[in-house]
């Protein structure tokens, strides 16, 4: 079986990349008006999820 090509490996997973920002991005919503900190701490992370996601896109292309 040959190996996955870098651009099938993030084909297969950019979708799953989205959905987990999108995630984190609700849990923040979610944490606004209880903790500013808990918020921020998990926008930062969906952040790096899309940063993350934009450079693979980059490396692959």
């Amino acid at each position: 079986m040959p190996e996955r090509t870098p651009r099938q490996i993030y084909a297969g997973q950019k979708r799953s990349l989205a959905s987990i920002q999108k995630k984190l991005e609700a849990l923040a919503i979610q944490w606004a008006d209880v903790d500013n900190g808990t918020m921020w701490a998990l926008q930062e992370l969906a952040d790096k999820v899309e940063a993350t996601s934009n450079e693979i896109h980059e490396f692959v292309e």
